[in-house]
């Protein structure tokens, strides 16, 4: 994968992800809106933020109304791109949010590809492959293990894939739901059994919030008994249906030239653009808009983005360089740097103001500004 200048973008994979950054104050009218926000900010208006990656390089960004689905952003993103750069064959790497029969068939046009992420729970498909995954299985770099499964009449790939780590954690995370769930729902039934709840739809109502925010709709069923007592119980089916997905993701693609593992490594580097929005939300400051109109809102969303540019930039210099600091840890090195210019007579210097940390001086020499003199003073 490689950047040729006036020749366009020459890539393999192309990656497209979308998040959202919220308003203080009502934002302007076409393009603040309510919709689902990934700062846990329900209350507050947002605006969508896409950003389109390839070889590590934030090469374009979009802005959407906060309201609009994930799925109605693709076909525009895919016409753009390939308007905008003259790219070579692409498989377009994108999360589950943006899977519909018309964005994959707008992801497929000419010799283009398609790599996305499935629903476990809520797709028949993907329910029907994970049954199917019966290996062989290939082991993983880093751990877990990969098979790829076909099923009849699909010409589809299905990849799937068992993480122990993940495995751990959905297990943990299943038998706290499931406890925080069965402590809600008893509470339920011990009012409901001393009265202090009595009217059938209130009842339903308040089992149904508490099956929604504990995942119990996962493992648990209940009815109101004819004399008026509340009554719940796992659901032994339901149960193991989700144990049969714990541990597991599932990867779709039409490439017929990449290897199961390939297709994993591929779709684990969606977390660049993952890492590049937690960049732009919390190193770059992206978040909260304070702009009331849309010129400035877009400027603002802008603005970040070419701070996103240099923050990769910034990136790839110090993997150069051979460290491992994070971006974030390498920008709160450089925050205390103060470089003035003194000018004496017809003589300048430009000067640090004071003592650089070890990791400043590493960072400084990663991007070539290793001669800067430093104040020789505590």
């Amino acid at each position: 994968m490689q950047i040729q200048l006036g020749q366009g973008l020459q890539v393999d994979l192309v990656f497209y992800d979308l998040t959202s950054t919220y308003f203080e104050g009502t934002g302007p009218e076409a393009l603040a809106d309510y919709g689902r926000s990934r700062d846990g900010r329900p209350r507050n208006r947002q605006v969508l933020v896409g950003v389109v990656m390839a070889s590590g390089w934030p090469i374009a960004s979009y802005v959407f109304p906060g309201r609009q689905a994930d799925k109605a952003t693709v076909q525009g993103v895919l016409a753009d791109v390939r308007a905008r750069f003259a790219l070579q064959r692409v498989v377009w790497v994108a999360d589950r949010g943006m899977v519909s029969d018309e964005n994959l068939a707008a992801m497929s046009q000419g010799e283009d590809r398609y790599l996305i992420g499935l629903q476990r729970r809520r797709h028949p498909t993907a329910q029907a492959a994970i049954q199917a995954a019966v290996g062989p299985w290939q082991p993983l770099p880093e751990g877990g293990e990969v098979t790829e499964v076909h099923l009849p009449g699909d010409p589809t790939r299905y990849v799937v894939v068992r993480s122990p780590d993940r495995l751990g954690y959905e297990q943990a995370m299943r038998r706290q739901s499931m406890r925080r769930g069965r402590d809600a729902l008893r509470d339920l039934q011990q009012r409901v059994a001393a009265g202090r709840l009595r009217a059938p739809e209130k009842v339903g109502a308040r089992a149904g919030a508490i099956l929604a925010c504990h995942h119990g709709h996962r493992y648990f069923a209940w009815r109101l008994e004819p004399d008026g007592q509340f009554r719940f119980w796992v659901d032994r089916a339901k149960l193991r249906a989700e144990r049969r997905v714990e541990g597991t993701f599932l990867l779709q693609t039409n490439d017929p030239t990449l290897t199961p593992l390939q297709l994993v490594a591929a779709h684990k580097d969606l977390q660049t653009v993952e890492r590049a929005f937690r960049a732009l939300k919390d190193v770059l400051a992206m978040r909260p808009i304070y702009h009331q109109t849309p010129p400035r809102v877009r400027g603002h969303l802008f603005v970040a983005h070419l701070a996103l540019l240099l923050g990769c930039a910034l990136e790839k210099a110090l993997r150069r360089a051979g460290l491992t600091v994070a971006l974030e840890v390498a920008l709160a090195a450089l925050r205390p740097i103060r470089l003035v210019t003194l000018e004496l007579g017809d003589q300048q210097a430009r000067v640090l103001t004071k003592k650089l940390s070890p990791h400043a001086q590493a960072v400084l020499k990663a991007v070539g500004l290793a001669r800067l003199p430093v104040p020789a003073g505590p």
